[in-house]
């Protein structure tokens, strides 16, 4: 059992938050202990992946156990890593962390790239592999743009100087 007292330098606690941050504190006492690692030379890894483990018990626990850590550092002098970044990042779920800018547009390509990727399709001279390979970045530049787009094509047709296909719109259900 451990005993702390309510008042720390930080300020007061209520009795049931000292049992809280306690209860907290033995679970991972028990979880550095079952790793057989000395508590004093515990790592900033080894912190923010107990932390990272008690995402699966609820939203708020991972924030609950970061604070129980900063407890028993202010009491015990231990030092817990509670206040490293990597730690208190995983006490963010990431279905909350902010969604990064969108990606930027690829820049178009220039014509004369585009000429040389046409003539390279139609060059009898050129091997197999390299015709196929400049045909589909024909498709992507002048058709789909999207690599998903050009693996769904479904039809297929080969006329004097083009090809063209079809490919379902997953939304619509529409051949496009």
């Amino acid at each position: 059992d451990m005993f702390f007292c309510t008042q720390s330098t930080h300020g007061e606690a209520s009795p049931d938050t000292v049992r809280n941050y306690c209860r907290n504190c033995v679970v991972f006492l028990d979880w550095v202990d079952a790793l057989e690692i000395c508590l004093t030379a515990i790592t900033i890894f080894q912190v923010a992946a107990f932390i990272r483990d008690r995402a699966p018990l609820g939203k708020s626990v991972p924030l609950r156990y970061m604070y129980s850590l900063k407890w028993f550092k202010a009491n015990t002098g231990i030092d817990t890593h509670w206040d490293h970044p990597m730690v208190r990042g995983q006490t963010t779920p990431s279905r909350e962390i902010t969604i990064a800018e969108a990606p930027k547009a690829a820049k178009c390509p220039e014509r004369d790239l585009i000429v040389l990727l046409e003539k390279c399709c139609c060059d009898k001279t050129q091997p197999l592999m390299i015709v196929l390979i400049a045909g589909l970045l024909c498709l992507l530049t002048h058709g789909s743009l999207r690599w998903s787009d050009a693996q769904r094509t479904k039809v297929l047709e080969l006329g004097p100087d083009l090809i063209t296909g079809k490919s379902m719109m997953p939304e619509a259900r529409l051949h496009t």
